[in-house]
């Protein structure tokens, strides 16, 4: 089966941050989850429940994408700490928030950028992405982001387990990039466990 997204990405953040304390910012998430629910109903339209997520998480908590890339951003302690994180990142938030009040939300994996995926109850797909602060993008809005042709594979639900693959590639490629040799070796690892168990 799958893993838990919220578990997975805080074991991740313990990679950085050992003595870590996961209560204190599940705690967090929580209270977030608490602030958002009295906003939106099952039966709300779904672009009115983006709306509402959207100002939430890019007006009053302003989150916000980084100015240039830095490890801290794909750790989901650092991420809810700073406000700023990588689109995976931004959309791990969007998700768990949306798994605490049951909206149907997934995440999608696209080549080269991660965006969530809203399943409205009409059957309707609306894309968002949260790294430009909730944009809602039509499918073909999301092949022209990254230069594909819209193609049925191009939009793929991520798995909970690929999505933490794709944090950890990301994290091993910006070690390699700033000369962090060690770390992105130590990261190569719990790739290698990952996919192992999977």
């Amino acid at each position: 089966g799958d893993i838990d997204l919220e578990e997975g990405a805080f074991t991740l953040a313990r990679f950085a941050y050992p003595h870590l304390d996961v209560g204190a910012y599940k705690t967090r998430l929580g209270h977030m989850a608490f602030e958002l629910a009295p906003q939106v109903a099952p039966d709300d339209h779904p672009i009115r429940v983006i709306r509402v997520l959207n100002h939430y998480l890019f007006e009053t908590q302003k989150f916000r994408a980084p100015l240039q890339y830095d490890p801290d951003d794909t750790f989901l302690n650092r991420v809810l700490d700073r406000k700023r994180g990588w689109p995976i990142t931004l959309s791990v938030i969007y998700l768990i928030l949306g798994q605490r009040i049951d909206l149907p939300l997934t995440g999608v994996a696209m080549p080269k950028h991660y965006i969530v995926k809203y399943d409205a109850p009409s059957g309707q797909e609306i894309f968002i992405d949260p790294y430009n602060h909730g944009q809602v993008l039509t499918p073909n809005e999301c092949a022209d982001m990254v230069g594909a042709k819209l193609t049925d594979d191009l939009l793929p639900e991520a798995t909970n387990r690929f999505t933490l693959f794709r944090m950890m590639n990301n994290l091993k490629h910006t070690y390699l990039n700033t000369g962090d040799s060690k770390d992105a070796n130590r990261i190569d690892g719990l790739i290698q466990i990952l996919q192992e168990v999977s």
